[in-house]
């Protein structure tokens, strides 16, 4: 049998997207930009704001939405998570089915993981969400051409998807990480050892300025140097494809 293309390991939450104003962040107590705790947000004023405005449904996780746009772009794709069995959680697998995602995701009881996403007018995406039944997941062992992950994943999984990244790694996979968010690269405890085993690395420049402060800082110097694959997305200003000695711009393209 052939190797998957693209194999994804996910917190499969239902993403709802909200289009909120700044001073609705101000109210919650978010910090505009970042993942939030709901354990620091003011959530006697949350459902007062979400109620009333549209909102947007979406299998999510981030490892999730990369899964969905390689199946959309032609390539095989798997993805491993865990559901509820609730109305999200039964979302979520229908959105699988509708992409043609070979399904690597268990039902188990209880409710489903939830990620809210609050976009501002300048587009830029503050978040929060409720793990829900995502904590859970079964090990895959077929490994795919490549295995890719994010740090919410390994920071919320531990050492479980680490030791999964390992075995897909020591079984010819090329391992793709997405730093995710710069909270989540201040509270990795494997940051350098997952950087160590990824052959592709996306960040943002905020998560770049986090991996300089970590306790290696000279870690993504190093990534430049290895024969690693770096993705640095700059928002609006593009991204910059870099390996070894070697530099692609990749310029935005404005929609309507």
């Amino acid at each position: 049998m052939d190797k998957v293309d693209l194999m994804g390991l996910t917190n499969a939450m239902v993403d709802i997207t909200v289009e909120v104003e700044e001073s609705d962040l101000i109210t919650l107590g978010m910090k505009k930009g970042f993942y939030n705790s709901s354990k620091n947000i003011n959530l006697s004023e949350f459902k007062k704001i979400i109620d009333g405005k549209d909102k947007s449904y979406c299998a999510g996780g981030s490892p999730a939405n990369t899964i969905i746009n390689a199946s959309i772009l032609g390539l095989s794709t798997s993805l491993i998570g865990t559901v509820g069995d609730d109305d999200l959680g039964n979302f979520f697998l229908e959105e699988l089915k509708r992409y043609n995602i070979n399904s690597l995701v268990k039902q188990v009881s209880g409710k489903n993981g939830i990620s809210y996403i609050f976009i501002t007018s300048d587009g830029e995406r503050t978040t929060t969400g409720n793990m829900g039944s995502t904590r859970e997941f079964n090990n895959y062992l077929d490994p795919a051409r490549i295995f890719h992950t994010a740090l919410y994943e390994t920071v919320s999984h531990g050492e479980k998807a680490v030791q999964m990244i390992d075995y897909m790694k020591n079984n010819g996979s090329l391992i793709s990480i997405d730093l995710a968010d710069p909270e989540m690269v201040t509270r990795s405890k494997d940051l350098t050892h997952i950087i160590e085993q990824s052959d592709i690395i996306f960040m943002t420049e905020e998560e770049e300025e986090a991996v300089k402060n970590y306790d290696s800082p000279d870690l993504v110097s190093k990534i430049c140097k290895e024969n690693k694959t770096l993705i640095l997305k700059m928002g609006k200003k593009g991204s910059i494809v870099m390996r070894e000695k070697e530099e692609h711009y990749i310029p935005v393209y404005p929609t309507q």
